[in-house]
């Protein structure tokens, strides 16, 4: 039976100290939205890129997916929920992490509370760091996440209000019973003796919406079931 290996993890030695030790591993996340496009340009800078930083060579995850699915159900997700402390992800470009600001920020927010950087090859430095750069970029990203959440709160509303307007105003459930127009024959017939049951096949509708009509009309109904 053969075995499929898989590649080792691009890993970069250092030494501290005197001592040689093991970076975590380096990998790189690249996306296109269309079958046409190619990820060739983007694997070039970014293997130009981690040699530049001193990166391993890093191992590689692409898919051809829209920005607009969610990064947790991409295969970004299992690559963010991989990473380990001290671990390098990096992407060609910003945008490559997803098409809402509000995704990007969860995707570097999970990123560094794994302990795991992110770089990226165009903006040119860490994404998700405690440096100045980093701390002003982290900054406006969260401004312009809540602009963005503001801006589909917005659209929702105008949605609901848009609705309401070509419904006449009114929104959810249609108010009254279709039982209304009967309702005095219908009162009669259950004082009369009639049960919920009969009434129900009646008028084509089921028992216990029969009792829930006589009871919102301040008729008090049988104890026994549908009687």
């Amino acid at each position: 039976m053969s075995l499929i290996r898989r590649p080792p993890v691009a890993r970069v030695l250092r030494v501290v100290g005197g001592r040689k030790e093991i970076n975590m591993k380096t990998v790189s996340y690249l996306r296109v939205s269309t079958s046409d496009q190619d990820t060739a340009k983007n694997r070039a800078a970014v293997l130009e890129f981690a040699a530049r930083m001193g990166f391993g060579k890093p191992r590689f995850t692409e898919e051809k997916v829209s920005g607009r699915v969610h990064w947790s159900k991409r295969k970004l997700g299992a690559l963010i929920d991989g990473l380990k402390p001290g671990d390098v992800l990096i992407t060609p470009e910003l945008s490559r992490l997803g098409r809402s600001l509000i995704g990007v920020l969860e995707v570097l927010n999970e990123a560094k509370a794994r302990g795991a950087r992110v770089f990226s090859v165009k903006e040119g430095f860490q994404l998700n760091g405690d440096d100045m750069q980093s701390k002003i970029m982290s900054t406006l990203l969260a401004l312009f996440a809540d602009v963005e959440r503001d801006l589909l709160v917005a659209r929702v509303r105008e949605g609901v209000h848009a609705a309401r307007v070509k419904r006449g105003g009114v929104w959810g459930r249609p108010r009254g019973s279709r039982l209304d127009p009967f309702k005095k024959e219908i009162v009669e017939a259950y004082r009369g003796g009639a049960t919920l049951a009969e009434l129900g096949r009646r008028y084509g509708c089921a028992p216990g919406n029969v009792g829930v009509f006589l009871r919102q009309r301040g008729v008090r109904t049988r104890v026994h079931g549908w009687r």
